[in-house]
């Protein structure tokens, strides 16, 4: 099972940080991972807005010409016991650019059995 989504993000011009608060930002989609098999997303040029939580922190994911970025989901997650992990991540919204994504999701069948792959020690 697949699904392409073409994401349009609205910028909001009457957002501001003084709004806000100094160390807020205005959410587009709030913080989750993917729960199919892999996502492949191609974010536009020259806009940054998806951050991926690492050690609690969100980072910047800064967007790069010609490149698809991967992130593996849970079921990968769940079937490497939790060597490849499933990031949890967002996308904030820039208030005065609007921004474009196209994201690739690939699901496994609904009745698709996933095996657990045996545990590897490192």
């Amino acid at each position: 099972i697949s699904v392409m989504r073409c994401f349009h993000y609205l910028p909001l011009p009457r957002a501001s940080k003084a709004e806000k608060g100094p160390e807020q930002d205005i959410i587009g989609s709030s913080p989750h991972t993917d729960w199919g098999w892999l996502t492949v997303i191609l974010q536009e040029p020259g806009v940054t807005a998806l951050q991926l939580n690492w050690k609690g922190r969100w980072w910047d994911v800064e967007p790069r010409g010609n490149t698809l970025l991967v992130n593996v989901g849970d079921y990968v997650s769940l079937m490497t016991h939790g060597r490849f992990a499933s990031p949890l991540h967002r996308v904030v919204i820039d208030p005065s650019r609007e921004r474009h994504s196209f994201v690739f999701f690939y699901y496994p069948s609904f009745d698709a059995a996933i095996p657990s792959l045996p545990r590897v020690n490192t």
